[in-house]
């Protein structure tokens, strides 16, 4: 809980305590009717931001604020079946979500070719699930991650993770030494979707440099002579451009959870129309296979209502506390409390027929290709 409280209390928090300052110290001089000014405030800096594309606030942080929110609102967080992905029913709704996830790792492992005593590194690893399915394989695992909570729980497990935006690594020459050509397999478990900030979401150039960032970097820590030298991306992408879209009903509902989704977790999600993914990966890799897990997505939510989809959880006291202290800190506290009680992520899935959603997720695996840019470029 420690950890908790000084993630939140990060230059977003201090920012949003600064608001309340000023609105408090106004309502004691002049009168409670200067309450106003808090919404006034708040919306002024939303459409600076999404309007303007000028924010105080920084992206990455409300990332990591996102992922402690959900580490302490969820019941079932890790190790029960359920991470912060999907399971692999594969048709097969019958399963145990035990075995739904472990067939999941089963699946990638061996799109991977992984193998007892491979060295694999999971990028935005979560609560480390996949790592300790790995590492029960006997594989030698290392996980990163930008969420200290997490990261805590990780090491509980036992499991080396790094606390880092993955992003910042290139600045750090004691990482370099530690990770850079040392992994057979790179993977990205339902991370990259939070790489490209909103603000950046018609620019386009800007986002094309973030894929290429992510794939020159999966290109440095993979060892040169690994017999496996692949990546697996498991990552949600617009099946059409919303912003493309004429006006309507549906395109101001869609809108209207995006943004909830970003101001809850932050990010944009790659363009599925262009194939965005693919296109960013040809200077280090080539796409080897792919497959749409968007059925899957939806379901793991619909069978399980704990599932962080659908943030199901029982108060206690711990729980209350750290909510007060959101509320001092979290200039978003008004739209998580949306998110949780409308459960706002599944509005991205049509349930009758999935091919029409807004959304569709795809496992893809790409290969390294030979004779291209070398680990020190």
């Amino acid at each position: 809980m420690r950890t908790a409280i000084l993630e939140i209390f990060d230059r977003n928090g201090l920012i949003h305590l600064f608001i309340i300052a000023i609105v408090v110290t106004c309502c004691m001089i002049y009168g409670i009717w200067y309450a106003f000014l808090y919404p006034a405030i708040l919306l002024v800096l939303e459409l600076l931001n999404y309007v303007g594309g000028v924010s105080i606030f920084n992206p990455e942080k409300r990332i990591q604020r996102g992922y402690v929110v959900s580490a302490f609102f969820n019941d079932s967080l890790f190790g029960q079946g359920i991470d912060y992905g999907f399971n692999f029913y594969n048709g097969d709704y019958s399963k145990s979500r035990e075995k739904a996830q472990s067939d999941k790792f089963e699946y990638a492992s061996k799109q991977l070719n992984l193998e007892p005593c491979m060295r694999v590194i999971d990028i935005g690893c979560g609560c480390g699930d996949w790592l300790d399915y790995l590492h029960s394989k006997g594989m030698n695992v290392v996980g990163i991650n930008i969420t200290g909570v997490q990261v805590e729980i990780c090491r509980s497990r036992g499991l080396d993770v790094v606390w880092i935006n993955w992003k910042d690594i290139g600045k750090d020459e004691q990482l370099h030494r530690k990770l850079y050509g040392k992994f057979d397999a790179v993977t990205f478990w339902d991370t990259v979707e939070h790489y490209v900030p909103m603000k950046d979401r018609e620019n386009i150039s800007a986002q094309d440099e973030i894929y290429s960032d992510m794939f020159s970097f999966a290109h440095k820590l993979i060892r040169p002579d690994s017999r496996s030298q692949k990546i697996f991306i498991s990552c949600l992408h617009q099946r059409r451009n919303i912003l493309r879209q004429k006006m309507s009903t549906k395109k101001i509902k869609t809108m209207y959870y995006i943004y909830l989704l970003d101001t809850f977790h932050s990010g944009y999600y790659p363009d599925g129309e262009t194939d965005q993914l693919v296109k960013n990966a040809q200077h280090y890799f080539e796409l080897e296979h792919r497959m749409d897990t968007t059925l899957d997505y939806c379901m793991t939510s619909v069978l399980e209502p704990t599932h962080f989809g659908m943030h199901r959880f029982k108060w206690s006291v711990r729980r209350i506390v750290l909510a007060v202290l959101f509320l001092l800190t979290d200039y978003c506290w008004l739209q998580r409390i949306i998110w949780y009680r409308s459960s706002i992520w599944m509005w991205q899935f049509d349930k009758n027929n999935i091919e029409n959603s807004d959304m569709v997720h795809w496992w893809l695996t790409f290969k390294h290709v030979a004779n291209k840019k070398s680990v020190s470029s």
